[in-house]
């Protein structure tokens, strides 16, 4: 399995504390999508070398993930 992924909205919300929203895709041996889903992160940090995970936020995992499994159960 393999991924992907795509930073979408990044912007400071205060003094040292950014949310990032990334969109994930993983990828079977095949090269063919298994599933997508949309993360937020907020790092804690100075700089990029310092930043750290403070909380992960997933929107639509489990939700993203039903339907993959749906689609190989129905192949």
């Amino acid at each position: 399995m393999d991924f992907k992924y795509a930073i979408g909205n990044a912007q400071r919300i205060g003094s040292g504390i950014h949310l990032i929203e990334v969109e994930w895709q993983f990828i079977d041996a095949g090269g063919e999508l298994i599933y997508a889903c949309n993360t937020s992160y907020f790092l804690a940090g100075q700089t990029h070398a310092d930043a750290r995970v403070m909380a992960v936020i997933a929107h639509n995992e489990n939700e993203e993930y039903d339907k993959a499994l749906n689609r190989k159960s129905a192949t």
